[in-house]
């Protein structure tokens, strides 16, 4: 019985451990996409720097247009940073579970490695000692 017990404790354990892998590695993905999307506002962003730097040196000034095209790739660029913090949360947590599932596990094993031991040594020592 307590074989049986142990061995869906384990399987659910087993689960939940496979589970939180599945979400940390999807997690990472849309980390590695949400990084690409940011380096593309990125390249934007320094286009227009670029774009506005030449024109200035030119003496032709900063236009309304170049203002709220800066403005609108800054929201962007804001928007992934934000979504990317979000996503590292979740996965942080998600790595945090596991990293204490396996703890407990470990403290489960090296408990049960006990159990087993004690009964050994009990019956080492001579019966009149007990």
């Amino acid at each position: 019985m307590e074989k049986r017990q142990r061995s869906e404790s384990e399987d659910s354990n087993s689960t939940k451990e496979l589970s939180s892998w599945t979400h940390i590695t999807s997690a990472f993905t849309e980390l590695h996409n949400l990084r690409l999307q940011n380096d593309i506002v990125v390249n934007k962003i320094n286009k227009v720097h670029s774009k506005v730097n030449s024109r200035e040196e030119s003496k032709e000034g900063f236009t309304i247009k170049a203002g709220l095209r800066i403005q609108e790739v800054y929201r962007n660029a804001i928007d992934y940073a934000e979504q990317e913090i979000r996503v590292l949360k979740r996965t942080m947590e998600k790595v945090e579970g596991l990293i204490a599932l396996q703890e407990r596990l470990d403290s489960e094993k090296k408990r049960r490695k006990e159990m087993k031991q004690r009964p050994k040594i009990e019956e080492e020592v001579p019966g009149d000692l007990l």
